[in-house]
């Protein structure tokens, strides 16, 4: 496979194994404050993402060195975009006030 092409599927195959690995990661934390065993649920939760991902990533390095470093740039931005989308989701419900003003809320608060 010659550089470009290892370059794609690299990028491509870590962007999937990281939306993979984040979206389970934050599976995990929500269901962690309504399990019976956090413990349990986090310690195989980290076990079997980290294989899983170990597994992407020794595959992935046959590819060669250009297709790993691809595909850890893949897995970057996957991250980058959970985290984003999380953040968004939760950003009406954690606003003080209902505003995302910061001045607003400190005049609120007594503070300048």
């Amino acid at each position: 496979m010659n550089s470009a092409a290892a370059v794609g599927v690299g990028v491509l195959s870590g962007f999937v194994v990281g939306l993979a690995f984040f979206r389970a990661l934050l599976w995990t934390t929500e269901r962690l404050v309504v399990t019976q065993r956090p413990g349990v649920l986090l310690a195989s939760s980290t076990l079997v993402r980290m294989a899983l991902a170990g597994l992407a990533f020794v595959l992935i390095a046959r590819l060669g060195a250009a297709g790993l470093v691809a595909a850890l740039v893949g897995f970057v931005v996957a991250r980058v975009m959970v985290v984003r989308r999380s953040e968004a989701a939760m950003a009406p419900s954690t606003a003080p006030f209902g505003s995302s003003d910061r001045a607003t809320a400190t005049d609120r608060n007594g503070g300048g």
